[in-house]
């Protein structure tokens, strides 16, 4: 186990959450017993900053999560395909123009193909094995298909980026730092992670998954980062405020530093037994079938914490072509991932949007389908 907050170091935490969660995100036909699958789960809150962590991480089964599966965070829509050029954007041309950029966890490498068509390179470090080159034509594109770590024989970058990756990392400082040791003088790096605040706000318990173990505040990350020797430029918040993104330099802004030392996170309280009972009685008084729109891990966990109330929960659907070959499980079963474009979805009488990110784009693709049953959300404040 954890025994010091992975931030602060300080050992008085206090358990938040506990449940049994999958240590997997997708299966294959091929596997049967579900339940080796699943495993117990706490999340703790450091009394001293407010960081969350999962503090049995040490613990858990050690499972390879990441090269072996599909492909993540691929665009399937064209508004996806729009906030990564917003945030290009917002993080400056003057960052990329000509310059050698490194980005780190990239997916399926959408990102990096936008920038390498105004830098002078970019490189990507993808533990996934599934991108490949042939997905990654640009000729100043360079993959590197492992975990991170710098190396010297990398070179040094102008910029570095890295979204959505730290929050999996058991060690974050010490990976900061890594980031920090492939920047040039003067480097920066945009680091982007979701708000544990967008959780307590919002009672978003699907968000508490095997997946993340870290769960950063806003003053938590900026701790992390300055430790680290990165220092804020300027932030913002993004996904309706689910993450939250940094431009950092390795070169001290005192200036900016001296603005947000007041600037602390507001507490929140939570209700997460509440969430969980509600959800657990729509889907018992549903009495036809019901297809989840979103084989991603909110859909993964949402099957899952509805163990034992989740028979008439027949199908998971997703616009992404890397998952039909996958399923979502619990502990007795699993479902099948299906293109919502090559199905009759009007079988299903009722649909869980649980890819509740994307729920816009989603409720529009159900109206461009002809849908005709009922829609609901996993979002609390959306789900009539």
């Amino acid at each position: 186990m954890f025994s010091d907050c992975p931030i602060c170091s300080d050992s008085k935490s206090y358990l938040i959450y506990e449940a049994r969660l999958p240590i997997r995100e997708y299966i294959r036909e091929v596997e049967s017993n579900y339940d080796e699958l699943i495993t117990n789960v706490l999340i703790v809150k450091c009394r001293e900053c407010g960081h969350a962590y999962i503090q049995n991480y040490n613990s858990l089964p050690d499972v390879d999560l990441y090269s072996e599966a599909p492909i993540p965070a691929n665009p399937v829509n064209p508004e996806m395909v729009n906030k990564l050029h917003f945030l290009l954007k917002w993080i400056g041309e003057d960052y990329l123009k000509n310059k050698r950029v490194l980005e780190i966890g990239s997916g399926s490498g959408h990102l990096a193909r936008i920038i390498a068509q105004q830098a002078k390179s970019v490189t990507i470090v993808e533990l996934n094995k599934s991108l490949n080159k042939e997905l990654l034509p640009e000729e100043n594109i360079n993959l590197i298909s492992e975990d991170y770590k710098y190396d010297e024989s990398m070179g040094l970058f102008d910029l570095a980026i890295c979204r959505q990756v730290i929050e999996h990392i058991p060690n974050p400082i010490n990976f900061i730092k890594e980031i920090n040791n492939c920047l040039k003088p003067d480097g920066h790096a945009y680091l982007e992670v979701p708000t544990a605040d967008y959780i307590y706000t919002n009672n978003m318990i699907w968000d508490f998954h095997y997946q993340h173990i870290q769960y950063f505040t806003k003053s938590s990350f900026i701790n992390g980062m300055n430790q680290a020797g990165l220092f804020l430029n300027k932030y913002h918040y993004l996904m309706d405020n689910h993450d939250m993104g940094f431009l950092v330099s390795n070169t001290s802004n005192d200036n900016y530093l001296k603005k947000q030392e007041k600037d602390y996170d507001t507490p929140s309280t939570t209700n997460f037994d509440f969430v969980i009972d509600k959800f657990k009685s729509l889907v018992n008084a549903i009495n036809s079938d019901i297809a989840i729109y979103g084989a991603n891990t909110h859909g993964q966990v949402f099957l899952n914490l509805m163990d034992g109330y989740d028979s008439n929960i027949v199908a998971a659907l997703d616009d992404s072509k890397y998952l039909y070959d996958y399923y979502l499980f619990n502990t007795k079963r699993k479902i099948a991932i299906l293109n919502p474009r090559s199905t009759d979805i009007n079988r299903y009488s009722n649909v869980i949007i649980t890819a509740y990110l994307h729920e816009n784009s989603i409720r529009k693709n159900l109206n461009e389908l002809g849908y005709k049953g009922k829609i609901y959300s996993i979002n609390p404040n959306s789900m009539n």
